[in-house]
């Protein structure tokens, strides 16, 4: 009787195992999708200040906060809209729980 108990506990850790993985990659794809719909907000938000920069194609992944900054350096009275700053610091907080995200579901498989 005790080991059919065991069996049966290894058996639910083993399914609870699964089941924690699995949500951790429903997060970690919501996770991604929230950081590419910030990227896309991003583009709108900025493209004035994109188009001032000179930062043409540039883009947050390669580049944009790049020419931002350097422009900014260059130039201090440049401003970005707030539009545009609360959508970088969005990009910024979304990708900063990705990563997270991430690194928790390595330490789980450790």
């Amino acid at each position: 009787m005790k080991s059919v108990s065991l069996n049966m506990v290894s058996a639910m850790i083993v399914v609870l195992g699964f089941s924690v993985a699995h949500a951790q990659n429903d997060q970690i794809k919501s996770d991604k999708a929230a950081v590419v719909a910030d990227k896309a907000a991003v583009k709108s938000a900025c493209a004035e200040e994109a188009k001032t920069a000179g930062c043409g194609d540039e883009t947050v992944g390669t580049g944009l906060l790049k020419c931002f900054k350097a422009y900014k350096k260059d130039h201090k009275d440049f401003k970005p809209s707030q539009s545009c700053k609360d959508s970088v610091m969005k990009v910024k907080e979304d990708h900063k729980k990705l990563k997270g995200d991430r690194e928790a579901k390595k330490e789980e498989k450790k």
